[in-house]
């Protein structure tokens, strides 16, 4: 497993779950640059909530909580196109 505090991922054969902390959210939706940041809708397992997407080596991404745009606290980050800031994932 992969990831930080707020967000970890998984590999399990050809797909990858993304798992994610977010407090106090009623939704939570999933964006990668390995789709073409197509809107993944997250499932709440206990604490965390759940996305699984094609398994990827190397992305950005975000998440979108309750509708408004959402950055998990996640071990690197850079600078978007839009002047916000993205995750950044890379398999070890």
């Amino acid at each position: 497993m992969t990831g930080c505090a707020a967000a970890e991922f998984k590999t399990e054969g050809s797909v990858m779950k993304g798992y994610f902390r977010v407090k106090d959210a009623n939704s939570v939706a999933f964006y990668s640059s390995s789709d073409g940041f197509t809107k993944n809708e997250a499932v709440k397992d206990g604490k965390k909530w759940t996305v699984t997407v094609p398994k990827n080596g190397e992305f950005t991404y975000y998440l979108e909580k309750d509708g408004e745009i959402y950055v998990p606290d996640c071990e690197m980050k850079q600078q978007d196109d839009f002047g916000g800031t993205v995750c950044v994932y890379q398999e070890d």
